[in-house]
C-alpha cells in the first residue's frame, strides 16, 4: 500500500500511455491506469514528495524513458 501524504497526494512519473504492453524491464515499482479506449499509462514509483518524484523521473531519463514525466494524484486518481 502506498504511503499517503497530505490529504492523499502523490506523485507518480508517467513513462508513457501503450496500446500494447511495452518492454518496460528494469522500471521499478509499476502501476498502471487503463483508460476506456484501451490505452494503458504506465508509471513509476509513488512519491508522498515531489523531489523524489523529480529523482526517478531522471533516472528514467537517463535510462531510455526520455518523455518520463510526473503527474500529481489525489486519492488515487489523477490531478489536472
Amino acid at each position: 500500500s502506498a504511503v499517503v501524504g497530505e490529504a492523499g497526494k502523490s506523485y507518480r512519473v508517467q513513462i508513457g500511455a501503450f496500446s500494447t504492453k511495452p518492454n518496460i524491464k528494469g522500471v521499478p515499482e509499476i502501476t498502471t491506469i487503463v483508460l476506456d479506449n484501451g490505452i494503458t499509462k504506465y508509471f513509476s514509483g509513488n512519491f508522498v514528495h515531489y523531489e523524489e518524484a523529480v529523482l526517478r523521473r531522471k533516472m528514467l531519463q537517463d535510462n531510455g524513458y526520455p518523455g518520463a514525466f510526473i503527474v500529481s494524484f489525489q486519492n488515487g486518481k489523477i490531478v489536472k
